[in-house]
């Protein structure tokens, strides 16, 4: 099974391809794209969303067996209301949408749902998949750690 985690941000995303062959886990994008960046003069909210939805939909069409996508939800807490934080909670709604027309379930989680913490990630989705060769930071390892923490819930 394939399992594309997922970790966006105002300007960028970051993706995992998590595979289970029943036993272990493997993250198939180690030293191929992982990281998305928006192209410069895309300001409008409106435009930010149709790049998102476009890119988004490009990575499934190139992996059309994509069992479920994990999404790591951004953590919020008190008084950190902004337009970053609304722009990635639109981006959230990007990622139900494109899975909802491509027939793909969607489970989205917070870091205590995973079983890890920020400063920990790395280390944790290390040890559970692996790592990324490139452009190696959190927001991958987020990607990373999601999708194998849905592994027991979609197999």
């Amino acid at each position: 099974m394939k399992i594309l985690g997922v970790r966006n941000a105002p300007k960028q995303f970051r993706y995992a391809l998590v595979f289970w062959d029943g036993q272990n886990a493997s993250l198939l994008n180690t030293d191929e794209e992982n990281l998305i960046k928006m192209p410069a003069g895309i300001d409008d909210v409106s435009e930010q969303l149709y790049w998102f939805y476009q890119e988004l939909n490009r990575v499934i069409r190139q992996n059309s067996d994509i069992t479920c996508i994990a999404l790591k939800a951004n953590e919020y807490g008190r008084g950190s209301e902004s337009s970053n934080s609304r722009t990635a909670a639109y981006f959230d709604g990007v990622v139900n949408l494109v899975a909802g027309q491509n027939n793909v379930s969607v489970v989205c989680k917070l870091y205590r749902q995973i079983g890890t913490k920020r400063n920990e990630v790395l280390q944790f989705s290390e040890n559970k998949v692996g790592k990324t060769e490139h452009n190696l930071n959190h927001q991958i390892a987020d990607a990373v750690a999601i999708a194998w923490s849905v592994i027991g819930e979609v197999s």
